[in-house]
């Protein structure tokens, strides 16, 4: 099996347009796209840094992601949202101009149950056989971004986040690369090392080791579900320099082995939940956070 590059985890979209449920456990560490993100929060709470302003996570949150943002999410507890990933192909049927920062809008359930209703239609017709499906998707989601950017405010980045997102990107692109230093990371963004090293903890609220660490793990994982990889190669493979290190780290992180992870997401690969959720279905009040539904 060809090994990704560490990039290709957040920056390529696995298609044209994407539309899913999901759940998020777990903290989201900073990253940034090659791609657009609408993600609507149906149940939960917890905050969404963009580009290091917060936005506080609530049912009926609606924000847009452009490639020129960067953002994180802290989690109290199970998270639901409806996630959609597009690139901006005007020629499929996307009718807005796209903003190049991102957009933030708290929506009222009247209004919720619209934009529902319209994630429900694109996720139909994008699922259909009929012909002009993925025109007829993207005509669809254009209706959500027009109440976005009615109803929205815009997320512009502070300086100082925009002046880091070169050090972002070469993280993501080098941080399988074991030899991959500070003082690299920081010429990507013409500082030095310790002035660098200041101002990512002060902007990000964590510590250049401490991402690195994170996108590390970020790439063990999705390696560990993509199959039939020894444990020892995904550590290499993930910038680790010693399986004992890997280990540690790892188990620190998740509360358990590489392996445990490997079989606990094997399961719940089976379970099918998260991303198998009809939108239809919260659209109409059948599921809930504390209700799992039959979606056969």
């Amino acid at each position: 099996m060809k090994n990704p590059t560490s990039i290709e985890l957040y920056m390529l979209p696995m298609r044209k347009l994407n539309i899913s449920t999901r759940q998020i456990d777990e903290p989201v560490p900073i990253h940034m796209h090659n791609f657009y993100e609408i993600e609507l929060v149906l149940d939960g709470h917890g905050t969404n840094w963009i580009n290091g302003t917060s936005a506080p996570l609530s049912r009926g949150l609606l924000y847009l992601l452009s490639p020129n943002d960067t953002h994180r999410i802290d989690s109290i507890g199970p998270l639901y949202l409806i996630h959609t990933t597009f690139l901006p192909d005007v020629e499929n049927g996307l009718a807005v101009p796209l903003p190049d920062r991102g957009y933030v809008a708290h929506l009222s359930e009247r209004e919720m149950q619209d934009v529902l209703r319209y994630f429900s239609m694109a996720e139909a017709e994008y699922c259909s056989s009929d012909a002009y499906r993925l025109q007829a998707a993207y005509a669809t989601i254009s209706l959500v971004l027009i109440h976005l950017l009615r109803h929205g405010r815009p997320c512009a980045a502070a300086s100082t986040s925009q002046r880091l997102q070169p050090a972002l990107m070469y993280i993501w692109q080098h941080c399988s690369d074991p030899m991959l230093d500070l003082t690299s990371v920081a010429e990507a963004c013409n500082l030095s090392a310790s002035y660098f090293s200041f101002i990512f903890h002060k902007t990000f609220g964590s510590s250049y080791c401490a991402y690195l660490t994170e996108c590390r793990l970020r790439c063990a994982c999705y390696l560990l579900n993509e199959g039939d990889i020894s444990v020892t190669d995904i550590a290499y493979q993930s910038g680790f320099s010693s399986l004992s290190h890997f280990f540690r780290v790892f188990k620190s992180r998740f509360l358990c082995t590489p392996g445990e992870y490997r079989q606990k997401h094997a399961h719940d690969a089976l379970q099918g939940f998260e991303d198998y959720v009809p939108i239809s279905l919260w659209q109409h009040g059948e599921h809930t956070i504390n209700a799992k539904v039959d979606t056969d």
